[in-house]
């Protein structure tokens, strides 16, 4: 894998930028989806307690089978909306960065060095299902991510994405962040 993506403007000013391991890619993966989980946790949790899921089983039917179909329904598509949700909202807004990105000092940058928008966050997030295969193990997009020279996996390529480090001050994050990231990849500790 390259370990710097040179990209070249219309103005022909060259612009380089260190491209985000696989070690920092995972651990940001992780912090999100301790996000996610929590999220999800929380809306069921109020659901439950303002009475909304009692209602809605008495509005599914008499039928315990019914009302219990209805409900796994509503759980799934809950958890897609909240997972797929999740990082086009914090991508597209937040110039290609989640909280977890944000966290290891990483971004997620247009294959012309712009900041990605709600498009490539949505194309980038939508093939995630394709990169978690077999689920929830990601081993395709790790495979992907190994061979491809720039370490993107499948929904970078369709998006036309880069995930970058962000330029900051490494002595200042300690041996927590981006820092400790950045440390392990190297092979430092």
């Amino acid at each position: 894998m390259e370990e710097r993506v040179h990209i070249s403007t219309p103005d022909h000013v060259s612009l380089e930028f260190e491209l985000a391991g696989p070690g920092s890619r995972f651990s940001a993966y992780v912090i999100d989806f301790i996000f996610n989980v929590l999220l999800i946790i929380a809306i069921v949790l109020t659901a439950y307690l303002s009475g909304a899921l009692a209602s809605l089983r008495s509005f599914a039917g008499s039928s315990a089978g019914a009302s219990g179909s209805w409900l796994w329904g509503l759980v799934v598509l809950l958890v897609f909306l909240i997972n797929w949700g999740y990082y086009v909202f914090f991508e597209g807004v937040g110039k290609g960065s989640t909280p977890g990105k944000k966290r290891m000092g990483i971004r997620v940058i247009r294959e012309d060095g712009l900041p990605i928008g709600l498009r490539e966050a949505a194309l980038r997030n939508l093939v995630r299902a394709a990169d978690m295969l077999p689920p929830p193990s990601y081993i395709l997009g790790g495979l992907v991510m190994h061979f491809d020279r720039y370490g993107r996996r499948l929904g970078d390529m369709v998006a036309g994405t880069y995930v970058v480090v962000e330029q900051f001050d490494l002595g200042g994050q300690g041996a927590s962040g981006a820092a400790w990231a950045k440390a392990v990849e190297q092979g430092g500790s």
